[in-house]
This record gives C-alpha cells, structure tokens and sequence, in this order.
C-alpha cells in the first residue's frame, strides 16, 4: 500500500518508541510481531511519503535503526511520550511535527495531512484527533510550539492531554472506526481478530 503524500518539506513525523510496556511484560512493544511485520514498521506504513522520520527509542537502539531512520533517546527519565518529542525538538527542520505511536499500526493514513490543514485553516499551532473521545497521539504541533515543552516537563507535568490543552490545540473530528487508532497494549491486542490491517 502506498502512503499518502506530504507537502514537501513541511512535516516530520516522530514515531514514539520508548515506552515500558508492563501489559506486555516489559517487552520493546514496537519490536512485538503483526502480521508479519513489527508494529513499528506497520506505524511507519501509515505516515506520509516524502516526509523524513525520526524514531525516539530506549532499547534496542540498533534494531530501530535497522528501518533507516535516525534514532534519538529521551532526554528526561520518567516523563513518558513528551521526552521523546523534547528530545527530538532540536532536530526537526519543519514547520510542523506530526507524532504518533510505535505501537499503532492502523492509524489512518491521511491523518497528517488532514490535521495540518485544519491547523492551517484554523490558525491553530496543534492539532489532535477526536474518534468518540479525544485522541491525544497521534497529534500534529508547530515546530515553534515546542519550545514551551522543556518548561512544562520542568514544572512537573506529564500529560500529553494537558499539554495540548495549554497549546489550545484544536480536535479534528474523525468519520473512522476508534479500533483505527488502537494502541497495541496487550498480547491479546495482537491476535484480535477485530484488528485488521
């Protein structure tokens, strides 16, 4: 399958790589094999051509980048998803950042391209998907936007929701099924007939 096409040089995708996975035992979660293919290479299927990639990850360093992108590692221990994306901030060259899950393989495919231009057509600086509830990842941010991220991992925060919130980011309305932007959080997850690619 063909990914959809990106503005060129607009966006830069960062794949989230670098969580604990204790549903699944601690294992390097987007290694973990679906359909015949890790769950980081099938989130990877599902982001925009021609956009370049960056994959934040603390494990297996040499295996993630086996898929041909460059590697980061947090830069704060403890501080979920957002070290991933401070510790990618310095390295982007885009106007925009689209971030999604190692551990979501059916995201839709236009998604990126959807929400920069809701954030276009909205003057927004983030933008995140509403399936039934707010979706906080994957989520679309201004490159600019990123430097209030170290002083709100500083002030102690954590929560992706909460810092989209600060952002004002604004909630793009999905027509998908929610199962579309499932995490694969369980060895369950991956043999749920219900998921198919």
């Amino acid at each position: 399958m063909t990914r959809s096409t990106a503005p060129a040089r607009t966006i830069t995708a960062l794949v989230l790589c670098g969580g604990a996975a204790r549903r699944m035992g601690g294992v390097d979660k987007p290694l973990e094999l679906w359909n015949g293919q890790t769950l980081v290479a099938h989130a990877l299927s599902r982001l925009p051509t021609d956009v370049p990639v960056l994959i934040s990850a603390n494990r297996n360093r040499k295996r993630y980048a086996q898929l041909g992108w460059p590697v980061i590692t947090d830069a704060s221990a403890n501080a979920g998803p957002l070290a991933g994306i401070e510790a990618a901030a310095s390295q982007i060259k885009t106007p925009w950042l689209y971030v999604v899950p190692g551990d979501a393989p059916l995201l839709p495919k236009d998604l990126a391209l959807a929400m920069q231009l809701a954030c276009v057509t909205q003057n927004a600086i983030a933008c995140c998907a509403r399936v039934d509830q707010r979706q906080p990842l994957p989520m679309l941010v201004a490159t600019a936007a990123l430097m209030q991220l170290s002083a709100y991992l500083k002030r102690g925060e954590r929560s992706v929701g909460g810092w989209l919130t600060q952002l004002g980011a604004i909630e793009l309305q999905r027509p998908d099924d929610g199962r579309a932007f499932a995490n694969f959080n369980t060895r369950a997850d991956l043999t749920n007939p219900d998921f198919k690619n």
